[in-house]
């Protein structure tokens, strides 16, 4: 330690080292003054335009999410047998609605159960289910939406997916 330029290093370091330990005392007050803070206090603590952000997106994300809607009630459809002249008009239903199809069952042979399908204009099935006879009503709820066009509702007597004897055929038609 006799030369200058030695002394001077160690007056560095000792300089180095208290700065250090200054600093390091501070870190520790500051810290230990935040865990004393109350966690609601340090999120009022952040800046006015985060705020203003976090509450824009909130409202965003209320107007424009999807809430749920209240499905409409099914519609039902009534499906008469008619005897005479003339074609009976198609029973007719809205689109988009369920349906619940009523279809009129006087004079089918008996069974015990039927099948009930229902196909589209060009004869291709797009729904069926099987259902029981009660009183002089087969009564059968469609589970899926139909768009609008022509359909028809075909009976068979039996279970059977690809056969079958039809029983009956009625329009309907679905705007």
């Amino acid at each position: 330690m006799l030369c200058e330029s030695c002394r001077q290093r160690v007056d560095e370091a000792d300089e180095f080292v208290s700065t250090m330990r200054a600093a390091l005392r501070l870190q520790q007050v500051r810290s230990a003054a935040q865990e004393r803070t109350p966690f609601w206090r340090r999120w009022f603590g952040v800046p006015a335009p985060v705020w203003a952000g976090a509450l824009a997106a909130v409202a965003l994300v209320a107007v424009l999410a999807p809430w749920p809607q209240s499905s409409p009630a099914p519609f039902a459809v009534q499906l008469e047998t008619y005897r005479g002249a003339g074609t009976p008009a198609a029973a007719q239903a809205p689109a988009g609605r369920p349906i619940v199809l009523e279809v009129d069952a006087k004079g089918l042979p008996p069974a015990p159960a039927y099948r009930i399908e229902l196909a589209n204009a060009q004869g291709a099935r797009v729904w069926e289910s099987v259902v029981e006879l009660e009183g002089e009503t087969l009564n059968v709820g469609v589970d899926r939406s139909l768009g609008s066009g022509q359909y028809w509702v075909r009976i068979y007597r039996d279970e059977a997916p690809e056969g079958g004897e039809l029983l009956r055929e009625f329009s309907l038609r679905i705007d």
